[in-house]
Parts: structure tokens; C-alpha cells; sequence
């Protein structure tokens, strides 16, 4: 699977999914860093890869846009970065089969 990572969210993310064989990059890698959330799922539909965020915004464009571009939603409150990558990396296994199968959007909690 291909990834990219919103900029609010640690740039290790990305590195630790490309270690995990996935194609992963943090939108400070291919972007401007106060990038808007339009240039950012331009990337992602450019590249056919799923944004990681937190940001909401990101459901409303999904929907809109009738799930073109795969939304992995983080909504995991305030917590650490090694949180976020942990959070992530345990759910991995079925955040893969749900983006799999089809699901346009896969909340994680």
C-alpha cells in the first residue's frame, strides 16, 4: 500500500510504514508543509495513496469526492508520537484488509 502522512502527524509515521514495506511518504517530504488539505489529496489521488490524518476535513472531502482518494482517520485524541506510531503500526494488519476489500474510509481509535 502507498501512504502519505499529514504534516500534524510525526514524520516517523511514514518512515516506520515504508520499513513495513509499504511506499509512505510525510507530506513535508513531497510538499510544503502548510500545504492545504486540497493539494494534499491531489497527491494522494496523483499517486493512489491513502492520507493519514486527523483532520476531519479530509471525511468531507472523501465524501464529496464519493471515496476517490482512501482516508485513514486517526482518532486517537492528544497523545504522543510514539502513541500514533504504535496505535498504527497494531492495527496495521486490518486497516490493510479494510482498504483492501474497498472501505473508502477507516477510522482507527
Amino acid at each position: 500500500m502507498k501512504f502519505i502522512v499529514d504534516t500534524h502527524l510525526p514524520p516517523r509515521l511514514a518512515r516506520t510504514l515504508s520499513d513495513l514495506g509499504h511506499r509512505s511518504w510525510h507530506v513535508g517530504e513531497v510538499l510544503s508543509l502548510d500545504a492545504p488539505d486540497r493539494a494534499i489529496w491531489d497527491f494522494a489521488r496523483a499517486e493512489t495513496c491513502i492520507v493519514i490524518t486527523k483532520d476531519s476535513d479530509f471525511l468531507r472531502l472523501s465524501v464529496d469526492n464519493r471515496g476517490e482518494v482512501p482516508v485513514l482517520l486517526l482518532r486517537i485524541g492528544n497523545c504522543s508520537r510514539n502513541r500514533v506510531i504504535e496505535t498504527v503500526c497494531a492495527r496495521l494488519p486490518d486497516i490493510v484488509v479494510a482498504f483492501e476489500a474497498g472501505e473508502p474510509i477507516v477510522e482507527v481509535r
